[in-house]
């Protein structure tokens, strides 16, 4: 599992603005949820120290925030704010302990962007999220994002008006699934970042559903939304069952938009098996009598023997029903005293994959 983890925290860290391709986004973003307006710090300069929240319905602006917006500066108190989100940000940073892990988020600023765009609790200890509480549905704001330098003092301004509306993300469009041995890969369409200030998705949820059993959901981290990169391998398959998926869009609050159209996969095991081995000839009278070691696989179905007048020449199968797997022997009885027969054997697995010829030997009727 940690493994698995890693990869997909590597993938959040992958590129600042491969999420939004070549629009740099807004300098904050705003979404409005239930009586709240959360306002999301997108660009923060080098020299930030933090920032204060302004806003203007009408008159003059007014000061939201009693104390600056800035960082979490105690690993504890670091970890506390992240919850149970710290162990995959530790796996992806590679870190060891609390201080290693907020330093390393703080240093990389591509990992603080995608990590603070993909969860609030890391928006809040990165000292980029304000929470308007005091917000109205429906009213037109203008919001002001004031940056901070290391003496407090206020070197630049962002102003944005927005009008408050709950509302969905849309839903992604085009899945498909391909599906392989152990594995299904899945597509989807998303429009690109337009720069539009209210389209605030940043990332992707997949679910998975079996029979009888309700949907589950696959990724464990936010699938970024990274343009050319809408894809997703579900690797925790088993082959032979049928897979029902959809892919549902999430805004940086959590909301999840209506889910694509479903999509259904049926991976299949197309691994070979091993080549037979051990194969022996016993002449008696009349008849050759051939063995050889039973597969390892757990999944062979049957064995099949070819019989040729020459090594290099053509083979027939001989046998009129599949050998068992469990029974590696097979006796020839519609042979003549004089020629020399050659034999090689091929397993067959329950998919119906075939594993290579195993060496011919020679052998003739006692």
């Amino acid at each position: 599992m940690m493994n698995r983890l890693l990869s997909l925290s590597l993938i959040l860290v992958f590129c600042v603005w491969s999420l939004y391709g070549q629009k740099r986004p807004l300098p904050f973003f705003v979404a409005y949820e239930k009586g709240k307006a959360y306002v999301l710090l997108v660009d923060v300069p080098t020299k930030m120290k933090g920032f204060n929240v302004y806003r203007k319905a009408e008159g003059e602006f007014q000061l939201l925030n009693e104390e600056p917006v800035e960082p979490e500066k105690d690993p504890s108190a670091f970890r506390d704010v992240l919850g149970d989100e710290y162990n995959w940000i530790r796996n992806a940073m590679k870190a060891e302990n609390e201080l290693q892990v907020m330093r390393r988020v703080q240093s990389d600023r591509g990992s603080a962007f995608a990590f603070s765009v993909a969860s609030l609790n890391v928006a809040r200890a990165m000292g980029r999220l304000f929470v308007d509480s005091a917000a109205q549905e429906g009213a037109e704001y203008t919001y002001g994002i004031a940056y901070l330098d290391f003496g407090n003092r206020e070197f630049d301004r962002k102003d944005r008006t927005v009008r408050l509306q709950e509302s969905e993300p849309p839903a992604p469009t085009e899945l498909k699934a391909e599906a392989s041995d152990g594995k299904v890969k899945l597509t989807w369409q998303y429009p690109s970042y337009s720069g539009d200030p209210n389209d605030i998705t940043v990332g992707f949820n997949i679910y998975r559903e079996e029979e009888n059993a309700p949907p589950k959901k696959v990724n464990n981290v936010l699938v970024l939304r990274q343009e050319g990169q809408l894809s997703r391998i579900d690797d925790e398959v088993e082959n032979g069952k049928s897979y029902t998926y959809t892919v549902r869009a999430v805004d940086f609050i959590g909301r999840e938009s209506d889910p694509s159209k479903p999509v259904t996969a049926l991976p299949k095991d197309m691994k070979a098996p091993a080549v037979p081995t051990g194969l022996v000839a016993t002449m008696q009278e009349g008849k050759i009598l051939l063995d050889w070691k039973m597969g390892l696989e757990l999944d062979i179905s049957y064995y099949d023997i070819y019989r040729g007048l020459s090594s290099q020449g053509e083979f027939t199968k001989i046998n009129a029903r599949p050998i068992p797997a469990t029974a590696p022997t097979f006796v020839d009885t519609s042979v003549i005293f004089g020629p020399y027969y050659f034999y090689k054997v091929k397993a067959t697995d329950k998919s119906g994959n075939e594993s290579r010829f195993s060496a011919s030997i020679p052998s003739r009727p006692g």
